[in-house]
C-alpha cells in the first residue's frame, strides 16, 4: 500500500528509538552540512513537486522545526533522520531522502515479503547469521525490534534499516510453517565505508561502478521457454531499447507470454510504454499525468503488425510497484490479458532524483526523489495508495516459499496451455 500518515509517525519514532551501528560524534561543520542538506531537500521539494499547495503540508514551517532539531543533534544519524523526515511529510511513494552512504554497510543476509496481510522471510543467503541460526523462506515474520511488519509500514522499516539507519543486528519474532515460535538477534554483515569519496584518484569512483555492475547482474531479466509458451522475469524496467528489441525477438512467434513482475518496483517510463506497445497494433492510452503546470496524455505507441497477439498473463505481488503496477493495470483496462497473484505495492507517481552534494574534490553526496506528476489510469482511476486487484488473487503460503513451491506461475502456465505442478514451477526462474 501508500503510506499512511499514522506509518510514518511509526518510522520517526523509530529512528528516535533505534541504536545506529556507529554513532559519529558532531561537530559545528557537520551541523552546518547538515542544515545545508536539508535546505537543499526543501527547495528541491518547493520548485519540482506535482502539486503546488505540496498537500496542504507548511513545508517551510516543517524545515523550521527540524532545523532545531539539527541544532540538537548527537549523531549524524539524528542529522539524517531530520532531513528525512521533511521529506516524508508529502506522504506519497515517490518524494523522499537518500542520505549519504553510511561508513558502515548492513547486509542482513535475509529478506521479507508482504503476501496477502502477513509478511514472511522470502530468502535467506548462505553463510548468513540467520541461515547459521535456523531462518528459512517461509518462516512468517511476526516482529522486526518490536514493530509488527504490515503492508503499511515495510518500506519505512525497509528504508530504515537499510538506507537510514543501518543496524548492527535485528531481533525478529518468527514462526515456522509448523507453528514453531522464536525469537532471535540476526547479525548483520557490517562492512567498512567511507562517507566522503575522493572522485580526483579515481580509487573510490571505480569501487562504486563495480558495486553498481554488481547489482545490474541481479537485475537481469531471464526467459524461459516451455512448449508454446515462454516465461519472461524482468526485475526491474531499467532497460534499454536494445534489452527491450532482443527480448521481444525471444517472445515473437510463441502462443503464450507470461509475463512475471514480481519484485519488479519499476524503473523507466520510456520501458512501461515500449512493453505496452508490444502488447497492441494500436496505440493504448494508459492514462494522463498530471504535473504541476500541465496534464500530459501518456500513450504507448502500438506496433501494427509486429504486435505480439498471443495469450498473455501478467504476474504481481505486494513488491510490485510503479512501472510494474501500471502495465498489469493497463492489461486490465485493455482487456489485453490476465492478471494474477497478490494486490500491489499502490506506489504509482512519477517521481525524478536529484542527485546534490557538498565539497568539490572531495564530496558528500546524498540526494532526493521528488514527486513530478500523478497518474490517473484511463478508467479515472489512481493506484497510488490502493495498487492493482489481481484477477486471479492467488499467493503461496509459507510451507509453499520453505519447500519452494511457485502455486501462482503454476496457474499461470496451466492458463496459457502448459500444466505444471507447483514444484515444477519453483523451479524454472530459479539461479544457482
Amino acid at each position: 500500500m501508500g503510506r499512511s500518515f499514522a506509518a510514518v509517525v511509526v518510522l520517526m519514532q523509530l529512528v528516535g528509538q533505534t541504536a545506529a551501528l556507529r554513532c559519529q560524534q558532531l561537530s559545528g561543520f557537520d551541523r552546518q552540512r547538515g542544515r545545508t542538506m536539508l535546505h537543499q531537500v526543501q527547495q528541491a521539494i518547493e520548485r519540482q513537486y506535482y502539486d503546488s499547495a505540496l498537500n496542504g503540508i507548511a513545508l517551510a514551517d516543517t524545515a523550521a522545526v527540524l532545523e532545531a532539531r539539527i541544532q540538537q543533534a548527537t549523531s549524524l544519524a539524528d542529522v539524517f533522520a531530520a532531513v528525512a523526515k521533511l521529506a516524508l511529510t508529502l506522504n506519497d511513494s515517490h518524494t523522499f531522502f537518500v542520505p549519504p552512504q553510511q561508513t558502515v554497510r548492513a547486509d542482513y543476509g535475509w529478506d521479507m515479503l508482504m503476501i496477502g496481510d502477513s509478511c514472511y522471510v522470502a530468502r535467506v543467503k548462505d553463510q548468513s547469521d540467520a541461515a547459521r541460526q535456523g531462518v528459512t523462506a517461509g518462516d512468517q515474520v511476526l516482529a522486526v525490534n518490536g514493530y509488527r511488519r504490515t503492508r503499511q509500514n515495510i518500506w519505512l522499516l525497509r528504508y530504515l534499516f537499510r538506507l537510514l539507519r543501518p543496524q548492527q543486528s535485528l531481533h525478529v519474532v518468527l514462526q515456522s510453517p509448523n507453528g514453531t515460535r522464536r525469537e532471535l538477534d540476526l547479525a548483520a554483515k557490517v562492512t567498512e565505508r567511507k562517507l566522503v569519496f575522493d572522485l580526483v584518484q579515481g580509487d573510490d569512483l571505480a569501487r562504486l561502478i563495480r558495486e553498481e555492475e554488481n547489482e545490474a547482474r541481479e537485475r537481469q531479466w531471464v526467459q524461459v521457454e516451455i512448449d508454446d509458451a515462454v516465461v519472461w522475469k524482468l526485475p526491474t524496467f531499467a532497460l534499454s531499447s536494445s534489452e527491450i528489441r532482443n527480448a521481444w525477438k525471444h517472445v515473437r512467434g510463441h502462443k503464450a507470454l507470461v509475463l512475471d513482475l514480481r519484485g519488479d518496483a519499476g524503473g523507466s517510463e520510456w520501458a512501461l510504454q515500449a512493453l505496452l506497445g508490444q502488447l497492441s497494433s494500436a496505440d493504448l492510452q494508459i492514462g494522463t499525468l498530471h504535473e504541476r503546470h500541465k496534464q500530459t496524455p501518456l500513450i504507448a505507441k502500438g506496433s501494427g503488425a509486429d504486435a505480439f497477439t498471443g495469450s498473455l498473463v501478467v504476474l504481481v505481488d505486494s513488491r510490485s510497484a510503479s512501472a510494474s503496477e501500471v502495465v498489469a493495470r493497463t492489461v486490465q483496462l485493455a482487456h489485453r490479458g490476465v492478471v494474477v497473484g497478490d494486490r500491489t505495492a499502490g506506489a504509482v507517481m512519477r517521481g525524478r532524483y536529484r542527485s546534490l552534494s557538498q565539497g568539490v574534490e572531495t564530496q558528500i553526496v546524498y540526494g532526493v526523489s521528488v514527486t513530478e506528476a500523478d497518474l490517473v489510469m484511463s478508467d479515472g482511476g489512481r493506484l497510488e495508495g490502493a495498487g492493482v486487484v489481481p484477477d486471479s488473487l492467488i499467493v503461496p503460503t509459507g510451507a509453499d516459499l520453505a519447500a519452494g513451491r511457485d502455486p501462482v506461475l503454476a496457474r499461470a502456465l496451466a492458463m496459457v496451455g502448459v500444466p505444471m505442478d507447483p514444484a515444477a514451477a519453483g523451479a524454472i526462474e530459479r539461479r544457482p
